[in-house]
């Protein structure tokens, strides 16, 4: 098996990795932690407004704010998820490193990413995750960096390859449970 493939970045492929992201954002603990403290904010500011600090006074508004801010919230995810293909399009079209013909080389020690600007070598162990959808592969280096390739420049034993190499090395799929006490 050849573990080297050369590819190139669409702007399709910047889209399905940023809604990977955005969707590994958006529904994990962190985003319903957010939303919590959302609604508890958003609750406190219309107990005050209203005065009403009474246990009969505060009921109606926390069932009023239990409502309103998933209502809210799915609003503003769903005008984010209209929005994202236009803007992650624009930013393709900014972002000329990612334009040009590509390289990833893989072992099992790590992974090598060439471009027309530059090389990287990274120890699988310095992805602090990963993930994958159905045309996409993202390698984190933190919560918010990550490499992608397309996974139409992969066969089904490279993606399994590079998977195996992945979990061999300790790197947690993002979107699953994590096995230790790290947050």
């Amino acid at each position: 098996m050849q573990r080297q493939i050369d590819f190139e970045i669409s702007a399709d492929d910047y889209v399905a990795a940023n809604r990977l992201h955005a969707r590994l954002i958006y529904f994990s603990w962190r985003g319903l932690r957010a939303l919590v403290i959302v609604w508890l904010l958003y609750t406190l500011v219309a107990v005050a407004i209203g005065g009403q600090w009474t246990l009969a006074g505060i009921l109606p508004i926390l069932a009023g704010t239990a409502i309103g801010t998933p209502i809210i919230a799915l609003a503003i995810l769903g005008i984010n998820a209209l929005l994202l293909a236009r803007r992650t399009r624009r930013l393709f079209d900014q972002q000329r490193s990612l334009h040009g013909k590509m390289m990833a080389k893989w072992n099992e020690a790590g992974l090598q990413l060439t471009s027309p600007n530059g090389s990287g070598i990274h120890e699988w162990s310095d992805f602090i995750k990963w993930a994958e959808s159905k045309t996409i592969l993202l390698f984190y280096q933190n919560d918010m960096l990550f490499n992608l390739v397309p996974q139409r420049a992969l066969d089904a034993e490279q993606l399994e390859d590079i998977k195996t190499a992945l979990r061999a090395q300790g790197v947690r799929q993002a979107g699953r449970p994590r096995t230790d006490n790290s947050a």
